[in-house]
């Protein structure tokens, strides 16, 4: 299975620099054998939803929102949300910690995901962990 880890760190600071400390939230998709991590700062992202839409969106693939506006599933089965949480990065510190779940997505398994991110050398090589 390949994995890749896709965020939009820099859409958000890409003015002003990346701040010393960014918060937000992830989603893990996935596509037969393909996982796909993907992370976005807070301020992108009131729900994890919206990353769910903008990954899609970005690959030409439609969904729509259920009535509260917090869930966007894909229109087609091609794409499964394996779950979200959230994250923290100190870069000062050079420390990444995943925590939590999503409320409409579930859970991920997060010590799997912190290998898979150290693995890949994600957040600028910053070390991943899994906070309880």
């Amino acid at each position: 299975m390949t994995f890749d880890v896709i965020d939009y760190i820099a859409e958000c600071f890409a003015e002003g620099g990346l701040p010393a400390r960014i918060t937000g939230k992830f989603v893990v998709l996935r596509n037969g054998e393909h996982r796909v991590a993907v992370f976005a700062p807070r301020e992108l992202a009131v729900y994890h939803a919206n990353i769910v839409e903008r990954f899609l969106a970005g690959r030409g693939i439609a969904g729509r929102y259920n009535p509260r506006g917090d869930a966007f599933r894909p229109a087609t089965d091609a794409w499964h949300i394996e779950g979200g949480g959230l994250w923290d990065w100190d870069r000062a510190g050079g420390l990444v910690e995943i925590y939590g779940r999503s409320r409409s997505y579930g859970s991920v398994e997060l010590d799997l995901l912190a290998a898979d991110l150290r693995e890949t050398g994600a957040f600028d090589g910053a070390t991943v962990v899994a906070r309880r």
